[in-house]
């Protein structure tokens, strides 16, 4: 699968190790915006994941249909960190 540069890893945002992670990657970015004259910020894309029982709020609505999953309603995210632009 092709994942953009900026991509970092995907995890489950509802378990105590994903929220702690995300919390580190989250830690991370702001100690490098405090030294750093580039700015960055953490995104989040939800992700439905096998037997998701939200998948039919999804399903037909175009080709892009799985492209802006909620995160109350995915299973996983994948994060991903940019460049904030001024």
């Amino acid at each position: 699968m092709k994942r953009t540069r900026n991509y970092i890893t995907t995890l489950n945002h509802k378990s105590l190790i994903g929220i702690e992670r995300l919390a580190a990657i989250r830690d991370g970015v702001n100690a490098v915006n405090r030294i750093s004259e580039k700015k960055h910020y953490v995104k989040c894309q939800g992700r439905l994941g096998p037997n998701n029982p939200n998948a039919p709020k999804y399903q037909n609505r175009g080709w892009n249909s799985h492209s802006c999953i909620r995160l109350e309603d995915a299973a996983y995210v994948d994060v991903y960190i940019y460049e904030r632009y001024q």
